[in-house]
């Protein structure tokens, strides 16, 4: 897949949240974090989860290559992450192949992850946008442009 600049996301960078990337294999995540919520150490803890969720979801995959094929709705087996599963159920409703929902899943968990750096609530406003671009250099980068390496 050939790689297309971001140029959109500079459009996100001028409204009230603090924006950064995070980026691991194919995951491209554009995060905007309200500012009061935001810390530094935000960006390494999300990028240790997408790891941990990338190498849990690929692993499955490499043992299951015919969900990862799959252009029809396919069952995840009982050993199957919670992440892939659900992509299961969102193939049946749409009559179409699971791995259609890998972006939005991983945005999701991520999101749903992602605590406040002082307690044990979710941050205030979290908003991903998610792209799959080809292999690239991990983890969080601070060009706040449109995540060019």
């Amino acid at each position: 897949m050939e790689y297309k600049e971001r140029s959109y996301r500079s459009r996100f960078s001028g409204d009230e949240r603090h924006w950064f990337c995070v980026k691991f294999l194919e995951s491209d995540l554009w995060i905007g974090v309200d500012n009061g919520s935001y810390r530094a150490s935000m960006e390494q803890d999300i990028y240790a989860m997408l790891v941990d969720l990338r190498r849990t979801m690929d692993a499955y995959l490499l043992m299951n290559p015919g969900y990862k094929a799959a252009l029809v709705p396919y069952d995840a087996g009982l050993e199957a992450p919670t992440i892939l599963k659900d992509m299961s159920r969102v193939s049946h409703k749409t009559g179409i192949g699971p791995m259609s929902a890998v972006a939005g899943a991983v945005a999701l968990r991520v999101a749903s992850r992602a605590p406040h750096p002082r307690s044990r609530i979710p941050v205030r406003n979290m908003h991903i946008k998610r792209n799959r671009r080809p292999l690239h250099e991990p983890g969080p980068c601070r060009c706040h442009d449109d995540c060019v390496p």
